[in-house]
């Protein structure tokens, strides 16, 4: 068998070569830190790791999403706190001027101290994120969703409920539609509204009412007149007489599973609406509370029917604060939610960091000693090489 120089010489090469990219190899996996520096060095475990770190950039995206979820809940929050504040206030104003030492200029001062918790419930119902987007207008965040006109108060926002997805299987609404919040809110008790007729002569005042057997209750409008200072009679929307009865003050009348109470003394002829409750947003609350609070009281009957329309106002008010304590339940629900989830996330994403870990990192130990292995091989090659290269019939001449 024939064997060249030129075939030695290139057998040396390769051998050289092999084992310059295995140190080479070698020097990266130090450098990196990492076993599988590309597909073929283990594409089973190439592979793996590539699913691992798509889980892992998933873990993360979930975890951005849960951040912003938690800084716009937490803004909506200090707004509920907020409003729920001004309207607390509100509510110690109102019981103020109920009070009969109070008159017309100290209902007058009250009354200018609301337009500005007024003012202040706007503020709070059109606030804005990091983002400066309205956290209330629902899907429309880029312009103010509570609006003050001439004929009122206007919601331009909508019912949409904005979510992000914190979880592989979960999902969390990151705000609440202005309008549940702060607009479509039941009036009187939240089943129906007690009002007096603001023509009436007496001084008989009645509160909001109470159900006491909701089976027997028939949503309509109400209406009971006294027939007498003593006597009244009950009539629905289409004047057909549902009740009758003898009345003092403090007693209620009661009638298909509802009552009120009046107290003071009614005049013949006098008359008290039971109508079923509707949505009424809270702004139109305090402005209708301060039109109460600016008219002059001149006369027993006067004082009743300011009386009275500060009895709606805070049935109305507290009708609020229960929507707004309501939304604020809801919204720590949310944040409890966001905080579990987030929990669960970070033991996933260990989990996986550390099954990645066992795919991709080096045992530096291990690897330093392959390295130094190499590192021998190739020298003994090189030399090798050397001296195959003295092999020559020219050495001998």
């Amino acid at each position: 068998m024939r064997i060249s120089t030129s075939q030695f010489i290139q057998q040396g090469l390769s051998q050289i070569l092999t084992q310059q990219q295995r140190v080479a190899d070698t020097q990266q996996q130090l450098a990196t830190g990492r076993r599988v520096v590309k597909p073929s060095d283990d594409p089973a475990a190439a592979t793996r790791s590539l699913t691992l770190r798509e889980g892992i950039a998933t873990l993360q995206q979930y975890n951005d999403n849960s951040n912003l979820a938690n800084s716009r809940l937490r803004i909506e929050e200090s707004a509920l706190i907020s409003a729920g504040d001004l309207l607390q206030r509100a509510r110690e104003l109102a019981i103020q001027a109920n009070n009969a030492t109070q008159t017309n200029e100290t209902r007058a001062g009250a009354g200018a101290e609301l337009q500005g918790i007024l003012e202040g419930l706007l503020s709070a119902a059109n606030t804005r994120d990091a983002n400066n987007e309205y956290i209330f207008g629902g899907y429309r965040t880029n312009a103010p969703p509570f609006v003050q006109t001439g004929s009122g108060f206007s919601y331009i926002g909508d019912q949409g409920v904005r979510e992000v997805q914190v979880g592989a299987s979960r999902r969390v609404a990151i705000g609440d539609s202005g309008e549940a919040v702060f607009f479509d809110i039941a009036n009187g008790n939240g089943t129906f509204a007690t009002s007096a007729n603001s023509s009436n002569t007496g001084n008989g005042l009645i509160d909001s009412g109470s159900v006491t057997n909701i089976s027997s209750y028939v949503p309509d409008t109400y209406t009971a007149t006294f027939t007498s200072p003593s006597t009244y009679e009950v009539t629905d929307s289409s004047s057909n007489v549902v009740a009758t009865g003898t009345h003092s003050s403090g007693q209620p009348i009661e009638f298909l599973g509802i009552q009120a109470v009046v107290t003071g003394q009614p005049a013949t002829g006098d008359t008290f609406t039971f109508a079923q409750s509707t949505g009424q947003d809270v702004f139109t609350t305090i402005q209708d509370l301060i039109n109460v609070l600016n008219t002059t009281v001149t006369d027993p009957s006067s004082q009743a029917d300011l009386n009275n329309g500060i009895n709606v106002a805070l049935a109305n008010i507290d009708q609020a604060l229960n929507n707004i304590v309501q939304t604020r339940s809801s919204v720590g629900s949310r944040l409890n939610a966001l905080e579990d989830q987030a929990n669960i996330n970070s033991i996933f994403q260990l989990e996986a960091q550390t099954s990645l870990a066992g795919i991709e990192d080096i045992d530096i130990a291990e690897v330093i000693s392959n390295f130094n292995q190499q590192l021998v091989s190739l020298q003994a090659a090189q030399q090798a090489f050397v001296q195959v290269q003295r092999l020559s019939l020219l050495n001998f001449l």
